[in-house]
């Protein structure tokens, strides 16, 4: 399987009750926050690359929007909550990210974040074009958090070409949790982002051209 899996990462999205906000937005200490799953997702991503102890990783752009969660209290007044938290889970150590940048045209997002030490994951390498139709591709990614945070699906299908619609489409399943896997070719280099799960088929999915995510990354390079 030519895809690195120390480039994935396991990305978890919360909405938090404020006692939970300090230690965790502002101590940075979301290991001990309590992390209420009001809403709470999960998506698949991978490593752009790695600037002194700040890593950017890629993930699907649906899933770093805001989210908005309502509850009732005892009262049965209507609470709504904000504030959104997004988690990279890496090597069982869970820190908080940042957007850097979104584009829902291309469902596309970078995160930012900061592991002390963080050396084991290794950065994409982009492709230079789509490969021909029928080539067989691949991508890793861990749908739901099945297991536990160190789990990892492998996947393979085959690239058949660019939809006008749906995007670039692949033989490869999809389901909750895989948005943001990264799609490589045969050498391991990006060529796509899983975006959606194309229904009723069991096992196609969709996402950008890698035309598409170099202009999205250029576009971030010169903001």
């Amino acid at each position: 399987h030519p895809y690195d899996s120390n480039n994935f990462l396991f990305l978890e999205k919360y909405i938090l009750l404020d006692w939970d906000l300090n230690l965790c937005l502002e101590d940075n200490d979301c290991d001990n926050a309590k992390l209420e799953t009001l809403g709470a997702s999960s998506a698949s991503g991978g490593v752009l690359r790695k600037r002194k102890n700040k890593i950017y990783a890629l993930t699907a752009g649906h899933f770093c929007i805001d989210t908005e969660f309502t509850e009732a209290d005892d009262y049965n007044v209507e609470i709504v909550h904000y504030q959104k938290i997004l988690i990279v889970n890496y090597l069982n150590f869970k820190v908080r990210s940042d957007i850097e940048k979104i584009d829902l045209v291309y469902d596309l997002c970078i995160l930012s974040f900061e592991i002390p030490n963080f050396k084991y994951s290794n950065r994409i390498d982009l492709a230079k074009n789509m490969p021909p139709i029928g080539e067989e591709v691949y991508t890793v990614s861990a749908p739901l958090g099945l297991s536990d945070e160190n789990f990892r699906l492998y996947f393979s299908g085959y690239y058949s070409g660019c939809d006008k619609i749906y995007g670039c489409l692949y033989t490869i399943p999809a389901t909750y949790g895989s948005s943001g896997s990264l799609v490589v070719n045969k050498k391991g280099e990006l060529i796509s982002v899983v975006s959606i799960a194309i229904m009723p088929f069991k096992n196609v999915s969709a996402g950008p051209s890698i035309e598409q995510i170099k202009d999205f990354l250029k576009e971030f390079e010169e903001e």
